[in-house]
């Protein structure tokens, strides 16, 4: 019970060779064996965490900036996001981010465009038919005709402010409220 044998047989003769180690010593080398292992792997554990911890912390601060980044951006600012420094699954996914923030850039601009061109262009027409409008009133008109006439006029003068309304609100997204030069 305190040996381990080993015994082999030779394959033509009548020869057995047995080979025996005291357990005792068996388990004091294991023993020994093992401190030598796992002592400097104890040692290093703590370096290689911190190590770890450190690569891993410099690689998110990146990430964190990038995720800074995202949100600030709004209608005002449509600028594209910093990629210098992702790591390459991260950096397709910043790029699709600042296709998405052009392509929003794009139809911010081409609505600003739209509702400025169209507030201006709809102002010479409301005024001309604003102003035949009030010549109509100013003729001998039957009551009824009058009245309709008086109507369209303050429909077309509602219509009118909210253009005059569009085109301030134009003006002011676009900035040239705030401009200190003509």
């Amino acid at each position: 019970d305190q040996w381990r044998v080993y015994t082999v047989a030779h394959p033509i003769q009548n020869i057995y060779i047995h080979a025996a180690d005291p357990l005792a010593h068996r388990s004091k080398l294991r023993n020994k064996s093992l401190m030598y292992l796992l002592l400097p792997l104890l040692a290093v554990l703590p370096l290689l965490a911190w190590l770890v911890h450190r690569v891993v912390g410099q690689g998110m601060q990146r990430v964190d900036a990038v995720t800074q980044q995202i949100s600030e951006r709004g209608g005002k600012n449509l600028n594209p996001v910093d990629t210098t420094g992702l790591p390459s699954e991260l950096k397709a996914m910043a790029d699709n981010v600042n296709h998405l923030l052009h392509r929003l850039d794009d139809a911010l601009q081409t609505e600003r465009a739209l509702s400025a061109n169209a507030a201006h262009e709809l102002r010479t027409p409301l005024t001309v038919a604003q102003l035949r409008l009030t010549n109509l009133l100013a003729l001998d008109l039957p009551e009824a005709a009058r009245t309709e006439v008086s109507a369209a006029s303050v429909a077309l003068q509602q219509l009118k402010r909210r253009t005059e309304k569009l085109l301030q609100l134009s003006r002011a997204e676009s900035g040239a409220g705030l401009a200190r030069e003509r």
